[in-house]
């Protein structure tokens, strides 16, 4: 089986500037053999505007689009790591994952739900709708060019989570989706946790994709993303995911691995965690 990374160099879905540097600056100290790196047009004049409800939609579905059909050329059994950019790119990668071997699980590791559809976000930041993209909720217009089944909620967990806004539990509230909050991956311990949501995405399904990003972590230890949340992973659950994901990696059919900006690192905190992620692969 062959490695293919993708370098999806876009932070369309924020209005946070940085993300998009992400992959470059990862893939020049790597040593990887089969890299991709898909960057956004260098004319669009990206929207940060705090009052632009759906900023920059026409120009992310467009880069997107080719995203997805560059991944579903790739051979079904080869290994796909994506890695962002913003958490929007996710929509291309689990999506193009799906149509090639689904039915699929989905694992959202993250501070964020990503639950918002374009009624319900209040910010605008398209990366904030990913994750209901992906089970096909309420958000079908970031997806229009995937004709084949979305991945379903039941088969979908998300661990994390401290950061959910109003419309987001009220949209999660009409799912069968499994949210894991960050307070109960404390009390629970990260290898329970994700125990439990390896079992769920894996329920009659033909594996998983994987979508960790790296706010879950807290900035304390990763400060190199764009909506850092306090109360995130520590050091010891970062050290004991690296070998969970290690664990369960015939599991894993493709991988996520998203929001790095190196314009709010430190020190290389966390550029140093990330390239960890993926030599573990």
């Amino acid at each position: 089986m062959q490695k293919h990374f993708i370098g999806a160099a876009s932070d369309l879905g924020v209005h946070v500037n940085g993300a998009s540097l992400g992959p470059e600056t990862l893939f020049d100290s790597l040593s990887f053999e089969d890299i991709k790196i898909f960057k956004m047009n260098r004319f669009f004049k990206k929207s940060t505007s705090q009052d632009d409800r759906h900023k920059n939609f026409k120009e992310l579905y467009s880069y997107l689009y080719n995203l997805y059909a560059n991944i579903i050329n790739i051979p079904k059994n080869d290994l796909v790591l994506n890695i962002g950019g913003d958490h929007s790119v996710a929509i291309a990668s689990a999506l193009a994952a799906n149509l090639k071997k689904g039915p699929l699980g989905l694992i959202w590791i993250d501070a964020h739900t990503d639950y918002h559809t374009l009624a319900s976000t209040t910010s605008g930041n398209l990366h904030g709708l990913p994750c209901a993209v992906i089970n096909g909720y309420g958000a079908h217009d970031l997806a229009f060019f995937h004709k084949a089944p979305f991945i379903s909620e039941a088969n979908t967990v998300i661990v994390g989570a401290r950061s959910i806004d109003e419309g987001e539990y009220e949209n999660l509230a009409h799912t069968k989706v499994k949210v894991i909050p960050m307070e109960e991956v404390f009390e629970r311990g990260i290898e329970d946790v994700m125990k439990e949501a390896f079992a769920i995405a894996s329920f009659n399904t033909e594996g998983v994709h994987l979508s960790y990003d790296l706010d879950f972590l807290d900035p304390s230890i990763a400060p190199g993303v764009s909506t850092p949340v306090k109360g995130g992973g520590t050091m010891a659950i970062y050290e004991k995911l690296l070998k969970i994901i290690k664990l369960y990696r015939n599991a894993i059919y493709s991988f996520d691995l998203v929001e790095f900006n190196p314009l709010n690192d430190i020190d290389n905190k966390t550029k140093e965690l990330a390239e960890r992620i993926l030599l573990n692969f």
